[in-house]
């Protein structure tokens, strides 16, 4: 059983102890002189706290044997025994914090007209764009505020969050584009804003706490009904604090000199930078060398790991907030400024930022990361959905490391120490602690820090890190266990409730095994993935998934017939309730999954990996035979005209591999019932209403901060997916999948012509007149660099391969191969199925335009000569 590896002394600072209340604190003492301090939970939040961690610990045991996942030969995945103990609170170290600044409107009382109000605006406008807050602003307003030098119209956006609901009530909710909050963590920064004006008779706490935790916030105004105008007086000037930042370092000449610029070019007078080196031996000692004047501590001996540098280096910190930085990360310029801002002004314990996604250079962005904490207000960290690691942190609702900067007080409550034997998920652990040790964390807009993907990193895609996550979870799982059992009789407590108690939780227990049970039965049958999905045979998996069912029925019931045990074990029955609930879409995901083990690694024709789980076709099935292939610059997805995303092309991709995604459709309705259903919070997914077009689809993926590379890109909106395709250039997928229209044949490069407003319908009764030709495509792909893979079967959907990722496919893929349709659907004049196939199809839209796309010459129908390939007329056949 390995050990914590904790920090032999505190820092030279005096500690002060006194009582607080009367409130007893649960004090964890390890076997050395660390402690860390918990606040006290209530009885059933520790009982859920059991519950989280079992399941959690199932859900990883799951993946980790349904993927193979090996153990990190650097990972020691034992676990520390934990021996908790009730402190009084007078031994709790209580530490000075900046007194909280609170914001408040003040301003004129007496009434003037509008125009006047919005000229006086004017008067306190700095250079820069002028944003107006609301939806009451009319066209003589704009014209009036825009009336400056640079004549820039002003920008207009939402209050608020939108419609964009709670992810976690309280703490977790992500603004809608369009609104203020959105806009400022797409801005980075408010420096060039000139004046931020509201807009109505609300507070507009969040938007103006978030506008001032920014340096230097614009002038901030607010003009109501009766054109009264107030304003926000800037917060006085604040001391800054000392920032200590540790960069533990062990060979990394590659990147290292540049961490350390981005760290001392902040030109922040009160830093303390300390170096921790393993002994390396590639050239960082004689980088460190020339910048030693700039360290407060440069070490440099061997070590034990990460973990254990950093705990000599913040043995050594002196700071009122610190952060370490990897020495292949970055800080962004100005952040130390902005997180002593937001330190000084609201006395936070956790102030995090944004986070940049960056590949071998600053230069090449991958990704734009915020947590999804709600802006502006000190909010408690959440110690129970952190622990939930596999249903909510994996979803990206939190933090990258670089991004989060931590007091130390905070340190010290959570112990004041980096679990050594953790290779893996340090900073999650911490992170734990910290919530457990009553953390307030402070959510603010810029951009902080930029977290490097390379190949020699320790975090990789194949997730092993999940076996020391495991462990981390059976850790707490044994602290909550223990805190149940010493948690003091409180005034409102009996020694007869605390016996009623102890039965609830030997019954909870007793349900957590019965579900343990049944967790382990679905997730051996996806283990299963040595064996063809005929093997197992639809009837056997049939009649297991009806078993299990049956299982949790019975569950169901014995907790109903225990009266006022299921109430209080409400929590058991909920996840039961939605275990059968779900159960239909668990066995079709099951058995994608084996019928993704069935697929060959070498195929004659890209159809040989079709199967259907969630795709209207077989697109399940070769999207992740290609991705598995090919090697993805990013996990991430974009899909527009999903319609409801009940029937997809990239959800399978969504819910199997646990991507990334973003999904647009015209329908408002199919959006917001999207973003209220499960799929939502368990994954992370981005749901957008929008009518796509050639002229406004950059526009929607920047506003959805998805630009460069990324995985898949799925086009299909039954009209335009040419225009739209070639208008797409602020991302590069690796895989683009475009719906082409067969009825317009194989021969001819030709499309619709483009039409904005286009419907399927409209442009002809059948619903046959929509997109382009295979050809159209393949011409379109060659353009922008893309080789045909391939069609699915049915004749509807092709795939393109980025062609600087081709040479993977090698040996793999025998042959290209594209396919007609036979599907017959098609209406009549009253909207009815006509079922009209064949050659039939094509004479109905003789007379209608087409162009053709590398020519530009526009034709009908009828005078296309040979449409159809010899190859596709015997396929018609």
């Amino acid at each position: 059983m390995s050990r914590f590896s904790v920090m032999a002394a505190f820092t030279t600072r005096n500690l002060t102890m006194h009582s607080r209340d009367k409130t007893s604190w649960i004090a964890l003492t390890l076997e050395d002189t660390n402690t860390v301090f918990i606040k006290p939970l209530a009885r059933d939040i520790i009982s859920r706290g059991i519950s989280i961690c079992e399941l959690e610990y199932d859900l990883m045991s799951a993946r980790i044997d349904a993927r193979g996942i090996p153990i990190p030969e650097q990972a020691n995945v034992g676990y520390q025994s934990l021996q908790p103990k009730v402190a009084p609170s007078r031994d709790l170290p209580t530490f000075e914090t900046p007194e909280r600044q609170h914001l408040a409107w003040s301003g004129k009382a007496e009434t003037q007209g509008r125009g006047a109000s919005l000229n006086e605006l004017l008067q306190h406008k700095r250079p820069g764009r002028v944003i107006l807050i609301g939806d009451d602003w009319v066209a003589e307003d704009v014209e009036s505020l825009a009336a400056d030098q640079d004549k820039t119209p002003p920008l207009i956006l939402k209050s608020g969050y939108g419609s964009s609901p709670p992810m976690l009530p309280g703490l977790l909710r992500r603004p809608q584009p369009g609104t203020l909050l959105s806009w400022l963590m797409l801005n980075n920064g408010v420096e060039d804003v000139g004046l931020v004006v509201f807009s109505g008779g609300g507070d507009f706490n969040d938007e103006i706490n978030t506008l001032h935790d920014c340096c230097h916030p614009p002038p901030t105004f607010r003009i109501n009904a009766a054109n009264q105008l107030s304003s926000i007086t800037p917060v006085k000037e604040l001391r800054l604090p000392r920032i200590s930042i540790v960069i533990p370092s062990f060979n990394q000449a590659n990147f290292i000199e540049e961490t350390i610029k981005s760290i001392i070019d902040q030109n922040y007078p009160n830093l303390e930078l300390i170096v921790i080196d393993g002994g390396s031996s590639d050239g960082t000692v004689d980088i460190l060398n020339r910048y030693r004047k700039y360290f407060s501590v440069l070490l440099i001996e061997p070590d034990n790991g990460q973990s254990d540098a950093l705990n000599k280096g913040f043995a050594l910190a002196t700071g009122d907030v610190m952060n370490w930085v990897c020495s292949d990360d970055l800080l962004e310029p100005g952040a130390l400024h902005q997180v002593a801002r937001a330190y000084m002004s609201t006395g936070a314990d956790i102030i995090a930022g944004g986070c940049i996604r960056i590949g071998d250079t600053r230069q090449v962005e991958l990704h734009r990361h915020h947590s999804a904490v709600e802006l502006g207000k000190n909010l408690p960290l959440d110690p129970l959905d952190l622990l939930r690691f596999m249903r909510s942190w994996n979803s990206g609702a939190y933090f990258f490391q670089p991004e989060v900067f931590f007091t130390y007080r905070i340190w010290k409550l959570a112990g004041g120490y980096i679990k050594r034997h953790l290779h893996y998920a340090m900073d999650y652990d911490l992170w734990v602690r910290m919530a457990l040790a009553g953390a307030t964390i402070r959510h603010i807009a810029p951009m902080i820090a930029c977290s490097r993907v390379h190949g020699l990193q320790k975090t990789q895609d194949d997730q092993k890190y999940l076996h020391q996550t495991r462990q981390i979870m059976k850790e707490y799982n044994s602290l909550f266990a223990v805190m149940f059992e010493l948690e003091p009789l409180t005034s409102t407590e009996t020694a007869s409730d605390r016996s009623y108690n102890d039965e609830i939780l030997s019954f909870t227990k007793h349900v957590n095994r019965r579900v343990e049970v049944i967790q382990t039965h679905l997730e051996r049958l996806a283990a299963r993935a040595s064996e063809t999905f005929d093997n197992i045979g639809e009837i056997e998996l049939g009649n297991q998934i009806t078993n299990l069912s049956s299982e949790v029925r019975d569950v169901k019931a014995q907790l109903l017939t225990q009266g006022h045990h299921a109430e209080s074990a409400a929590g058991q029955l909920s996840m039961l309730q939605f275990w059968q609930s779900d159960n239909h879409e668990r066995s079709i995901l099951l058995q994608g999954r084996m019928a993704s083990n069935a697929v060959p690694a070498c195929l004659t024709e890209l159809a040989d990996a079709e199967f259907r789980v969630f795709s209207q076709w077989g697109e399940d099935g070769i999207i992740d035979w290609l991705v598995r292939s090919i090697p993805m610059p990013r996990h991430v997805f974009v899909e527009f005209g999903v319609e409801s995303f009940k029937e997809a092309n990239c959800r399978f991709l969504l819910q199997n591999r646990n991507w990334k995604g973003l999904v647009m459709d015209g329908s408002e309705k199919y959006m917001a019932d999207l973003r209220n259903d499960k799929i939502y919070w368990m994954f992370d997914l981005d749901a957008r209403p929008a009518f796509v077009t050639r002229e406004n689809i950059n526009e929607l993926l920047e506003e959805a901060g998805v630009t460069g590379p990324i995985g898949v890109l799925s086009v299909d909106i039954d009209g335009n997916d040419y225009w739209v395709w070639e208008s797409i250039n602020c991302i590069d997928p690796a895989i683009v999948i475009c719906e082409y229209n067969p009825i317009l044949g194989d021969t001819q490069p030709i499309s619709l012509p483009y039409s904005s407003n286009f419907d399927r319908f409209d442009g002809h009764h059948s619903g046959l007149y929509f997109g382009c030709s295979i050809s159209a495509l393949v011409s379109l792909a060659a353009k922008k660099g893309y080789s045909l893979v391939g069609t699915n079967s049915n004749g509807i959907n092709a795939f393109f391969v980025r062609n600087d990722l081709l040479n993977h496919l090698n040996g793999k893929l025998e042959q290209i191969t594209t396919y007609p349709s036979r599907h017959r659907d098609s209406r009549d004049e009253n909207g009815q199925m006509a079922y009209t196939g064949g050659m039939n199809r094509i004479q109905q839209l003789a007379d209608l335009p087409v162009v053709n796309v590398e020519t530009g010459n526009s034709i009908n129908i009828k005078d296309i000569v040979n449409p159809y390939s010899a190859d596709w007329l015997r396929k018609m056949s």
